[in-house]
């Protein structure tokens, strides 16, 4: 189908706001009323480089619309710093969106972390963990202040860019095949939230300190949120670190089901013994 006209754009704020971005982001994300036009990725974020936190808002809507759509509408009601929103087309968001990655990047994957050597950019280190979360209010409020109290542990890192990224993943996305495939999204009835810690960093010489704070800031956000009974097991595979356990998350008979698969088409194990990398099904 072709895609036509799309509204999208960003929108930055204070971390002031925070608790007003929460609440819309919670209302947003409705198991009730998601319209599975609307996507939304909300980012508190601290930059080393412009010394300060702030949040920001990627929205996009791709159903064609002549001013703001009506899901964003509490969104920018919140008083903002910046507003880059306009109706574009895939060629504008292409466009943009590439003007963000450096030209002749080459990425190698090192232990826990993505290693990007950039071509007359020096180097960009990164690594990504992630959680899932039942969205309502006091679980993301928490996630939040678990963050913010995070990031002064490295703020001087020369240009960190240290990000809490929450995506949407209500029921109506995550039920469709929830059955048929192996992720085991069953049984559940809440909108969840994807939540992503997404840092990147330029020396080796810090990689001790960013790791360590970066894995403490995901235990505690997954403490605080087991306590409030807002931790789901699930882990996102595209966003996960590698000694996640991401397979194992999606419960034990999904595993009893893809170990018989794997037995099925890889009775020999070549692609769990000869191919490196990626996530491999548990023995156990």
């Amino acid at each position: 189908m072709l895609q036509g006209p799309i509204w999208s754009g960003t929108l930055y704020h204070l971390v002031s706001h925070a608790d007003d971005m929460i609440k819309e982001f919670i209302k947003f994300n409705s198991a009730d009323s998601y319209d599975e036009h609307a996507s939304v990725m909300t980012t508190f974020a601290y930059s080393q480089a412009r010394g300060m936190p702030a949040i920001s808002n990627l929205l996009a809507y791709t159903k064609e619309v002549t001013g703001a759509p009506a899901p964003f509408e509490g969104f920018l009601a919140v008083p903002s710093m910046f507003n880059a929103t306009s109706v574009t087309n895939m060629t504008g968001i292409s466009k943009a969106t590439g003007a963000l990655n450096p030209s002749g990047a080459r990425c190698v994957l090192q232990a826990s972390l993505t290693v990007c050597d950039e071509t007359n950019r020096g180097q960009n280190r990164s690594i990504n963990l992630t959680a899932t979360l039942v969205s309502n209010e006091s679980v993301i409020k928490a996630a939040y202040e678990r963050w913010n109290a995070s990031y002064p542990a490295v703020k001087d890192v020369p240009n960190i860019l240290y990000c809490l990224v929450l995506e949407p993943l209500p029921p109506i996305l995550y039920q469709r095949h929830a059955k048929a495939n192996a992720l085991g999204l069953v049984g559940r009835t809440d909108a969840l939230v994807v939540a992503l810690l997404s840092v990147s960093w330029t020396n080796a010489s810090d990689d001790a300190l960013v790791y360590s704070t970066s894995n403490a800031l995901l235990e505690d956000i997954k403490t605080a949120a087991k306590e409030l009974g807002g931790l789901d097991p699930y882990i996102f595979m595209n966003y996960a670190g590698q000694e996640q356990d991401v397979i194992g998350s999606y419960g034990a008979e999904n595993v009893r089901r893809l170990k018989q698969v794997r037995q099925d088409v890889d009775p020999r194990g070549i692609f769990t013994h000869q191919v490196p990398g990626g996530y491999k099904i548990p023995d156990k």
